[in-house]
């Protein structure tokens, strides 16, 4: 990115400033340090994973005239992330209200005039800095519109310990959410299976079923072939193997942590006991 921007900046097609961390501050504080530097009105955000489209921001700095914070519209690469977006049916330009049922907007795609970040203090240091400044925005009176233009794609990561990570940061932001706003919260019971989220896991994880059974009915041939004296060594590649598929989709798994901790328990006992 840093060369890229140095290129750019020599085209002098574009008028660029790049400010260089020497460590990783959070994206709260980075956008906050751009904004209070920055020499124009207008501010336009994404994130590192995202790539805009060539009418970004000709398709959306216009609504600014008359709203004060524009969302727009993006698309998760990754499927179930995708399906948790809440603005992913939704292909009209909607008002976001406070009491809406949706009432915030991402700040992978978003527009606003500095004055108004400013004013209210910038984006606070946590997860869900998004959904906390939108509100904060919409209680000082500013209208919030998303407009289903000026397309972002979202890559986001593959790496499951950084969606777990991700996650949990999420739940513990959450919490601060509700100390914030003072919000409450409705408890209800829920069950422990979500049945669509247990379907995408199936879904997932399916195409590698008939190669770790053929593996597994196998395993010892493989083993003499390779002159491995132990065929737990085959088992645990296997394992790791299946477990790795399952795992690329870490926000699934996350909604059922529970479910698939028993599952890993139950496996690895049965194996140890078969070897046994």
């Amino acid at each position: 990115t840093k060369e890229l921007l140095k290129k750019l900046h020599a085209s002098k097609k574009f008028s660029i400033r790049c400010i260089l961390l020497k460590k990783s501050v959070g994206s709260a504080k980075a956008r906050n340090m751009g904004i209070e530097k920055a020499k124009y009105e207008n501010i336009a955000l994404t994130d590192s994973d995202c790539i805009v489209s060539k009418n970004w921001l000709k398709d959306l700095v216009p609504y600014l005239e008359k709203y004060d914070l524009i969302g727009g519209k993006v698309k998760y690469m990754d499927q179930a992330e995708d399906k948790m977006n809440p603005f992913q049916k939704i292909n009209k330009i909607i008002s976001i209200k406070q009491n809406s049922l949706i009432n915030f907007l991402n700040t992978n795609n978003l527009i606003f005039k500095r004055k108004i970040c400013l004013e209210i203090g910038g984006f606070l240091d946590y997860r869900l800095e998004d959904v906390d400044f939108s509100w904060r925005l919409l209680k000082r009176g500013y209208k919030l519109l998303y407009v289903p233009k000026g397309l972002v794609i979202h890559y986001g990561t593959r790496n499951p310990l950084q969606n777990i990570k991700k996650y949990l940061i999420y739940g513990r932001s959450y919490s601060k959410l509700v100390t914030i706003h003072n919000l409450k919260i409705s408890v209800h019971k829920t069950k422990t299976i979500d049945t669509e989220s247990f379907k995408d896991y199936i879904k997932f994880a399916s195409p590698s079923i008939p190669f770790i059974i053929f593996l597994l009915i196998f395993s010892p041939l493989i083993n003499n072939i390779f002159f491995l004296t132990n065929s737990n060594i085959v088992l645990t590649v296997l394992l790791a193997y299946f477990y790795a598929k399952i795992f690329r989709r870490a926000d699934i798994i996350f909604r059922l942590f529970i479910s698939s901790m028993k599952f890993s328990i139950m496996t690895f006992l049965f194996i140890y006991y078969i070897k046994k």
